[in-house]
């Protein structure tokens, strides 16, 4: 909901994470292996637990249906595709 509301940007939220719990990596980038995956994993919770589907909704209709996967694909997710030769 951070990024849909436009209240942090991803790398804002990594790098607060990061700085909180003295974490390697924050949960943007963790979440780079596929929001597709991501989104299913929360479709189970939000269902199990009754929950809103509005993040949900969100993150399917500006990533997942356009194919902004993450690192699996080339078209970015939370993070833009890096330049050739740009470490992620």
């Amino acid at each position: 909901m951070i990024i849909a509301e436009g209240v942090a940007d991803a790398q804002t939220i990594d790098r607060v994470w990061m700085d909180i719990y003295q974490s390697p990596a924050g949960p943007c980038t963790m979440m780079g292996v596929g929001l597709d995956t991501v989104e299913h994993i929360e479709t189970n919770y939000v269902q199990k637990r009754h929950l809103p589907r509005t993040t949900l909704e969100w993150l399917h209709k500006h990533y997942v249906i356009q194919g902004k996967l993450g690192n699996k694909c080339n078209k970015g997710g939370l993070y833009p595709v890096p330049a050739p030769g740009e470490k992620t």
